[in-house]
């Protein structure tokens, strides 16, 4: 099995993933020539947000570097830069052996030892023994040594143990501005089976401008809240009578709706375009849209369900 720490080809497959409505993407080793001037990955989009990409390695010298990678969302904004130490070598080598550890590291070769399975893809499973570990947060570690006997780098992710068969007890969403754990609007809910759950968002409670949504819960056991999760810039609303769809003036944000907007009518609004399209839509009395011969498409996939009270 080859190295997927060390490398020694001219061109290396990685992967990449994102959240958000990606346009562009850019990577560079050590040197950056400025947003929008280095490498451009050729990708596309895909269910699970993965894409991967190559490298060319052509003209680096072997030994350490740093890759970096980031990506621009379709409003313009570029991500942060992330960054990878790699090594590039000039023998092919195979990984023999792997190892991790939690928090503490007993020597190189004398962690826990990962089996290594042949896999054409180069990539193998790890199974992590948590066993006498407490409840909350540790550095998981892992290394590989190839069959030259050189160990690659340690890396590290943090990750978070929990106790068992724990439960949502509260949740809560905000717009914009965070006013602190416990203190947004609450959520009344009652679990399906799975686990999931609806909720409604009165109409009061939307903000008349474009609107990043967040959201938590909180568990029963460790009593602690999950990392917020946020819809950025998807709920807009309605602004003036007699409206047009296609127009930028009657909509919040300015932009008119796509597959991805939450759209809170508060006036009528006159569909006259064909292609009129939104994630979800809900209207207030009888701000309702106005159908003329044009049909309007929306897409009711929504994890939180918006309705009035």
């Amino acid at each position: 099995m080859k190295t997927f720490l060390i490398m020694s080809c001219l061109v290396f497959n990685t992967y990449f993933s994102f959240a958000q409505n990606v346009v562009r993407a850019e990577y560079f080793i050590d040197t950056d020539n400025g947003f929008g001037n280095n490498h451009q990955v050729d990708f596309s989009s895909s269910p699970d947000n993965i894409f991967p990409f190559s490298i060319d390695l052509a003209g680096y010298l072997p030994g350490f570097h740093d890759l970096y990678i980031r990506v621009k969302d379709d409003q313009g904004k570029w991500s942060q830069t992330t960054s990878s130490r790699i090594e590039i070598t000039t023998t092919s080598t195979n990984v023999i052996q792997a190892e991790y550890f939690l928090d503490t590291d007993l020597g190189f070769g004398n962690n826990h030892q990962i089996l290594l399975p042949a896999s054409p893809d180069n990539i193998f499973s790890l199974p992590v023994d948590l066993a006498g570990y407490e409840p909350g947060y540790h550095d998981l570690y892992i290394r590989t040594k190839d069959d030259q006997g050189k160990w690659s780098q340690t890396t590290t992710r943090r990750i978070e143990i929990e106790k068992a068969a724990t439960q949502v007890i509260s949740a809560e969403y905000f717009f914009n501005t965070d006013p602190g754990f416990g203190n947004a609007y609450q959520v009344p809910f009652t679990p399906l089976p799975d686990g999931t759950f609806s909720f409604n968002i009165p109409f009061d409670n939307i903000p008349d401008s474009v609107n990043t949504l967040y959201f938590r819960v909180k568990d029963s056991i460790n009593k602690r809240w999950s990392q917020t999760q946020w819809l950025r810039d998807t709920v807009v609303t309605s602004l003036a009578t007699d409206s047009i769809w296609s127009h930028v003036a009657t909509w919040s944000n300015h932009k008119i709706p796509d597959s991805n907007t939450i759209v809170i009518l508060r006036h009528i609004v006159y569909v006259d375009i064909m292609n009129a399209i939104c994630r979800s839509l809900a209207a207030i009395g009888p701000a309702l849209p106005a159908q003329p011969a044009e049909k309007l498409r929306v897409y009711q996939n929504m994890l939180l369900k918006i309705t009035g009270h």
